[in-house]
């Protein structure tokens, strides 16, 4: 007598492992997690502070004296409508990985302020201490490695008759300035370092 059965030429397909399904599922989750707990930790990175030890207060013929103000000593810079002054402080970089400094990003209250931002240097190379004997060149984006640091010079212009805009009195100036800076990866922060002085205008004397 004569088989007449075909047998199926198509192997039996074996049930898929779960344990495989379970395994990448949860590689999933734990590098997931990573990324999110690293960009948290890069969002809070703050790596940048200002180096009291060659940091300059405010200068210019006549322009200042010292007073104590709640508890803290004070620059206080005379106001004279036209009158310049410059601050100067280094920048270091405490962290453990480089970063690129993009700006010191100062704002003034607007037209009826009686200080306004006329210029930003910045010190030719890293490692200088201040300003004088080095040259310095206009604001602009530099790399600032661990351990490295970088002199500033901000220039500032009184204008505005305070007795008229804003009435006569001490005025708060700076106590700390803003760092615009780039990780790798292109990560853009803003983060506020103090400043090892406190710099106040003095507008009692009017115009």
């Amino acid at each position: 007598m004569i088989d007449t059965r075909i047998e199926s030429a198509v192997p039996a397909v074996r049930p898929q492992r779960r344990w495989v399904v379970w395994v990448a599922a949860y590689a999933s989750v734990i590098v997931l997690t990573a990324l999110c707990l690293g960009g948290f930790g890069l969002a809070r990175y703050a790596p940048l502070s200002i180096a009291g030890d060659t940091s300059q207060s405010p200068t210019g013929p006549g322009v200042t004296y010292q007073r104590t103000i709640a508890g803290a000593e004070t620059d206080i810079v005379k106001f004279s409508s036209g009158r310049e002054y410059s601050i100067g402080f280094t920048i270091r970089n405490t962290g453990r990985w480089g970063v690129t400094v993009t700006g010191i990003p100062l704002q003034d209250d607007g037209p009826g302020s009686m200080e306004r931002v006329i210029g930003i240097q910045i010190a030719a190379r890293n490692d200088t201490i201040g300003s004088v004997g080095f040259p310095m060149i206009p604001l602009r984006a530099f790399a600032l490695a661990p351990g490295h640091t970088r002199f500033v010079l901000v220039h500032f212009g009184l204008n505005n008759c305070p007795s008229v805009q804003t009435g006569r009195g001490t005025y708060l100036v700076m106590k700390d300035v803003p760092i615009g800076f780039r990780l790798a990866g292109g990560i853009h922060r803003t983060e506020s370092s103090a400043l090892p002085f406190v710099v106040a205008l003095d507008a009692y004397g009017g115009c």
